[in-house]
């Protein structure tokens, strides 16, 4: 339970506080969470999915063909365009084409339509947020999208899904990494969730604790998650 875990001193970096409130007598009042999007608590297989069938629906190529069957197996779509090209047998001009069209189709606002919910990390971040958290959302989408994210949010019926509690890179050319730490020490967060081990580290190594959210998917060259505070294991 996180109620237990989270029982830690919160990390204090000199934040300001929300002026929206929290249950202010729960466990963990004036704690912090905050959490990853993508394939953290939305399962963005089916954008890329939609993204295979978009670029596959008219050609007559069998190759393409065939990756358009085998994309029907969610277990065929990968972490992203080339990952996912690999897995569909595409070659050559064939994957990368493809690449290049995921790149547009995944980061388009609209298609995050596409996204699923992953119901274990939000009832992990609803039972954190019933008792007394303060929910925020980094993510390494670009602030173009920020009006399409929050309607995100609110549908899913997530807590604190405004503009102060989302945070979001200025544009597709900063580093993630760098911009969620920075973010994250700012914020003055207890704990953040996210399915990257390499930023799960990264906050081990400054102090700050993590919830790795074990996706079926995994990020290129992943690294074993160190320091986790609490694992969520997806099945599905």
């Amino acid at each position: 339970m996180l109620v237990a875990l989270l029982s830690v001193p919160a990390v204090s970096w000199g934040a300001k506080a929300s002026s929206l409130a929290v249950r202010p007598n729960g466990p963990l009042a004036g704690q912090k969470a905050a959490w990853d999007l993508d394939n953290t608590l939305f399962d963005t297989r089916y954008r890329t999915q939609a993204a295979v069938r978009a670029f596959t629906k008219y050609s007559r190529n069998p190759l393409l063909k065939q990756a358009a069957r085998l994309a029907k197996d969610i277990g065929n779509i990968g972490f992203d365009g080339d990952s996912t090209a690999q897995k569909l047998g595409l070659t050559g001009n064939d994957a990368k084409a493809f690449a290049r069209h995921w790149l547009r189709f995944f980061w388009t606002a609209k298609n995050f339509s596409f996204d699923r919910l992953m119901p274990e990390t939000i009832a992990a971040l609803k039972e954190a947020h019933a008792n007394g958290v303060e929910t925020y959302y980094v993510t390494g989408r670009t602030r173009r999208s920020k009006s399409a994210t929050l309607l995100q949010l609110r549908e899913a019926g997530l807590p604190f899904a405004d503009h102060k509690h989302l945070f979001m890179k200025k544009n597709i050319g900063i580093k993630t990494l760098p911009f969620k730490l920075e973010t994250l020490g700012k914020i003055g967060v207890t704990f953040y969730g996210t399915d990257s081990p390499r930023e799960v580290n990264a906050l081990h190594d400054v102090g700050t604790k993590s919830v790795y959210v074990d996706f079926p998917v995994k990020h290129p060259a992943s690294e074993q998650p160190t320091g986790v505070l609490r694992r969520i294991h997806i099945q599905h």
